[in-house]
């Protein structure tokens, strides 16, 4: 008889009372996260100061060759008065010309002593936390608007959601606004982190950014989930009594699958978030242009349209852990079926096959020319470069696009 080694692996509910243990552990876990660039460094003491110094140093550096950086950082100087004339005399620049002490920061950065440069660290710091409080005030303006505009956007669509729910979301969510210096190097300006159920935003100047940027996050923090729990199985001869016998993981998030860790549909999802995002706001300004060019290929190009209303439904659903299999994510049936009747059988397989792998080479082909680590920015211009080329092929014809 063969004996059972896996996880016990089983489907809960978004509000299971150890899953939001899970999730409130995991937020005291990453509680040392940096939330403005330097901050480690002023907090450090003796040597450990030292060594975080040269590093930060050479991060800078690499940040400021980027000109809107450059400017930003300039006039983040000016704003102490006793910084930039140290600066400026440092540098030689004739009746402290502001456009000289900022080229000069970036050409002589290496004779800036590390004295200073911690002052610009903490003159950095200190424009942070003034940024913080004007978005803690926007972001509290922010909520005396969402709920109304929300569910006339589930009434437009036809969505049933709660208004307890809504309000329980809201309350379990963490937000956290970060330095737009730190969003730079992690390659993301605002994003859903899934693991500690939190929206992570960075903080910039203009208020109309700031709230499309926490619409189109916010949508991602309502949709749908699937939550696993794995249950580790008995095992006499293990050696960490203190290992905990369960963990969680989220299996979808909208219409972005993550089944055995590979991801599915990602441009899916993302398409049909600013698309929302857009209508829930009335912002000009957007964003996923490609993405959202691909959900409506989708809707249109087959034998016969598939409603975006299929898509926006099942983008909401929760999987009802309370309902017998097989009618536990109804909606998404529903849109799978409906893309099997306009296209093939496994046509979306097939079309984010062929957007992963068209993506790997381009990626590939890059990483050989430069020999350098691939950047969240590559992986960004490779996805639009590949949705191009699918979209094309869609408006030709969408038997063109082939598993190999």
């Amino acid at each position: 008889m063969r004996r059972e080694r896996g996880p016990i692996v089983q489907k809960v509910s978004q509000t299971d009372p150890e899953y939001r243990s899970a999730i409130e552990e995991a937020r005291l876990r990453g509680g040392q996260a940096e939330h403005t660039f330097g901050e480690n460094v002023l907090l450090a003491q003796g040597n450990s100061r030292l060594e975080m110094v040269s590093k930060s140093r050479q991060k800078f550096y690499d940040l400021i060759r980027d000109p809107a950086i450059l400017l930003a950082i300039a006039e983040e100087i000016k704003t102490d008065q006793a910084l930039y004339h140290e600066l400026a005399v440092l540098f030689r620049t004739m009746d402290y010309d502001f456009d000289s002490v900022m080229l000069r920061l970036y050409s002589r950065f290496k004779k800036v002593p590390d004295k200073l440069y911690i002052r610009i660290l903490q003159c950095h710091g200190a424009v942070m936390e003034k940024r913080k409080e004007h978005y803690h005030a926007l972001k509290e303006r922010w909520e005396g608007t969402i709920k109304s505009r929300f569910f006339v956007l589930m009434q437009k669509y036809g969505v049933t959601y709660r208004g307890h729910v809504f309000d329980d979301r809201i309350n379990q969510l963490v937000f956290s606004f970060f330095d737009p210096l730190l969003a730079r190097m992690r390659g993301a300006h605002a994003h859903y982190r899934r693991d500690i159920d939190a929206i992570e935003n960075a903080i910039f100047e203009k208020n109309e950014r700031g709230e499309r940027i926490l619409d189109h996050e916010i949508l991602h923090a309502l949709s749908g989930q699937t939550i696993v729990r794995r249950v580790r199985r008995e095992n006499p001869y293990q050696k960490s009594p203190h290992e905990p016998t369960s963990t969680f993981g989220v299996q979808r998030v909208g219409l972005h699958l993550f089944p055995h860790l590979v991801s599915r549909f990602f441009w899916m999802n993302e398409g049909v978030t600013e698309r929302l995002a857009r209508e829930l706001g009335g912002h000009q300004e957007f964003y996923y242009a490609y993405q959202q060019d691909m959900v409506k290929a989708l809707c249109t190009k087959g034998r016969i349209e598939i409603p975006f209303e299929l898509f926006v439904k099942a983008y909401f659903e929760r999987y009802d852990t309370r309902k017998p299999y097989g009618k536990r994510i109804r909606a998404w049936d529903r849109l799978r079926k409906a893309i099997n009747g306009a296209y093939d059988e496994g046509f979306l397989i097939r079309l984010d096959n062929f957007i992963t792998r068209e993506k790997d080479k381009i990626l590939l082909d890059e990483q050989k020319k430069r020999r350098k680590e691939i950047t969240t920015k590559d992986k960004i211009e490779a996805e639009k470069e590949v949705l191009q080329t699918a979209l094309r092929l869609m408006d030709t014809d969408w038997r063109l696009i082939k598993e190999q």
